[in-house]
């Protein structure tokens, strides 16, 4: 149990319930969780409250790790550097066309990654020989990064964004954790299809992780179809 401060109110009660339910009462745009350290276990502290908050949360959420390069960006010191995970499908464009929206508040250097597996992408194209699961062939990271660019390109228009492909084995969160580091991102964005019970368990959940490991901010956008 905590308290949490929702429109002025001290509101008691655990507080990704509180912030869930204060923004749905106040039709929020999107709901802003303070953190001061970026050590792991202060992060995996944390996003315990994230991750519940942006399991039902009905809108972004955001987990602040350093106002200051949001201070920078918005007083147009600098942009912000913003990096969105991406895989194929609605959650994914869903999230990088709210990170595109930024650049209304002020500019943004755009990365778009994407984790891959060398060996399913490489059978793709059918490429065979010694490290065929292990090293990404070129032709399929160039059949990978077109499809991304006019994924992206859907979304974002003119906005200019660098493109990425990060082949690997394992955790998609620990890539983009990685990737994120690599860019000195201010910003990690992904996508989440919210899944609880049996489907998180068993589709896992890429923006959870991401919430853990990533040593910066992030934001997490949930993704819900339309009705009907």
């Amino acid at each position: 149990m905590g308290a949490v401060l929702t429109a002025g109110e001290l509101v008691s009660g655990d507080p990704d319930e509180v912030l869930v339910q204060a923004a749905a009462r106040v039709a929020a745009d999107l709901v802003v969780i303070g953190a001061t350290g970026h050590r792991l276990a202060e992060r995996m502290f944390l996003g315990s409250v994230a991750v519940r908050t942006a399991r039902d949360s009905p809108v972004p959420i955001l987990v602040v790790r350093g106002a200051e390069p949001f201070t920078a960006w918005l007083g147009a010191t600098r942009p912000l550097r913003v990096i969105v995970g991406f895989d194929p499908g609605e959650s994914a464009l869903n999230a990088l066309r709210w990170a595109a929206d930024l650049q209304k508040l002020g500019s943004v250097d755009l990365t778009v990654v994407e984790a891959v597996v060398p060996g399913i992408e490489n059978r793709r194209i059918q490429a065979s020989g010694p490290g065929v699961g292990f090293e990404l062939r070129p032709e399929a990271e160039a059949q990978l990064l077109e499809t991304l660019r006019l994924a992206v390109a859907s979304v974002t228009g003119d906005l200019p964004a660098r493109l990425m492909v990060k082949p690997g084995l394992g955790r998609t969160d620990i890539h983009l954790a990685q990737a994120a580091e690599s860019v000195q991102a201010d910003l990690v964005v992904v996508g989440s299809h919210q899944r609880k019970g049996f489907q998180r368990w068993w589709h896992g959940s890429v923006s959870s992780g991401v919430l853990h490991a990533a040593s910066t901010s992030v934001a997490v956008v949930p993704y819900r179809p339309a009705a009907g």
